[in-house]
């Protein structure tokens, strides 16, 4: 057998038992009719119950009705007031208007047919229900606007890291920034960068305690995401960083879970980019160290051969006549001298080529480090580009 279906309950408050029996006798079938013979006995009740209407009489011994809703208005506190339905005898305008204005949701004059009744707390009852209805879509809009409007703010922050984070041009510029997105959520970090040794920091500038340090190698290879007590260790390859206070709320840290996914992404690229940046500024420099040294090396030698070889043909020319040498002698000996110094001629221009090709190769790095620094900037993820929520 089914389960009887709870009645709603209701509220009739009659000084006179005759039109109390009536009234119950009408409406019983449909609601759970409690019934009072003064205004007292029901605030008293009221205290304790929640009935959806409650049918009224004007007159009442102890309290007038109108002084009644005055009553339970004062005393109501969960903004889930019933519906007044008046009954009374009286005609008078001005008694209907009072009653209006003390949130009466209707008003029959007696004398009245009963299904009148029955169709009122009916339609009373039904009201209240689309009223509760609608109360409750304002405030699940309302709580959807708020987790929007704060998914907005959470967006917002992380783009503002990104557009940010491809400006920093040092370490220490990346982890400032990391940590003035994360105190934007209210989060105390610390995090852990391995290029090419291992650097801790702390969003309080303090030293990273030592026992932090050994949980940052206890859980690097724990995964990229990896909550432990209350806290929670985000991993990339050469980037790690600990929350260390997360909040109560599930959904909260579901949040949290989305962009901190994405945050670690564009720390790892950007320690990477910078540490090649590094290399290729360290390579530049030491190649034009070496071109530098090569070409003074080179001048040096020019000068110190062409100084010898003027020297030495300045020599064999005034000792021809001393040498006694036949003129064919003498062409021979002009011959092989002219030819060795066209062979240092050929090897000078021999090592002007090489410094040639190491100041292309020396131009074409410094392009590409142009290029990384101007372009680096459009290389960074975009807000199309990622998916926070």
């Amino acid at each position: 057998m089914a389960a009887a279906v709870p009645k709603d309950p209701i509220f009739i408050i009659e000084d006179e038992i005759h039109y109390t029996e009536l009234y119950t006798e009408v409406l019983k079938d449909d609601f759970n009719c409690v019934c009072f013979d003064n205004a007292r006995n029901a605030l008293t009740a009221l205290e304790s119950m929640s009935p959806k209407v409650i049918v009224l009489d004007l007159h009442l011994p102890d309290l007038n009705g109108i002084d009644f809703c005055k009553a339970l208005k004062a005393q109501t506190t969960n903004n889930t007031e019933p519906d007044i339905i008046f009954v009374s005898g009286e005609t008078d305008s001005n008694i209907k208007l009072a009653a209006f204005e003390v949130g009466a949701s209707d008003f029959i004059t007696k004398p009245f047919e009963l299904k009148e009744l029955l169709f009122k707390v009916k339609s009373s009852i039904k009201r209240k229900a689309q009223e509760e209805s609608y109360k409750q879509d304002i405030t699940d809009s309302q709580k959807l606007i708020h987790t929007t409007m704060e998914q907005a703010s959470q967006y917002s922050i992380v783009m503002r890291f990104f557009k940010n984070l491809s400006h920093c041009q040092s370490i220490e510029e990346v982890v400032n920034l990391f940590f003035t997105t994360m105190d934007s959520f209210q989060l105390p970090c610390s995090i852990r960068i391995a290029l090419p040794t291992i650097a801790y920091f702390q969003s309080n500038k303090t030293d990273v305690p030592p026992i932090e340090k050994e949980v940052f190698e206890i859980l690097h290879d724990k995964g990229r995401i990896f909550p432990f007590s209350n806290r929670m260790i985000i991993n990339d390859k050469h980037v790690s960083f600990i929350i260390k206070a997360l909040p109560d709320d599930e959904h909260a840290i579901g949040q949290i879970r989305d962009y901190v996914a994405a945050i670690i992404e564009g720390l790892e690229a950007k320690v990477l980019e910078l540490y090649s940046q590094l290399g290729m500024n360290e390579a530049i420099k030491k190649l034009t160290e070496n071109i530098t040294a090569l070409k003074q090396g080179v001048n040096a030698h020019n000068e110190i051969t062409n100084s010898v070889m003027s020297n030495m043909m300045l020599e064999i020319a005034s000792s021809y006549h001393v040498l006694d040498m036949t003129d064919a002698q003498e062409v021979f000996l002009s011959g092989l001298v002219e030819k060795s110094t066209n062979d240092l001629s050929k090897a000078e221009e021999h090592l002007v080529t090489i410094m040639g090709g190491l100041e292309g190769i020396r131009a074409s790095m410094l392009n590409v480090q142009k290029a990384v620094e101007g372009g680096h900037d459009s290389s960074q993820a975009t807000s199309d580009d990622i998916e926070l929520f």
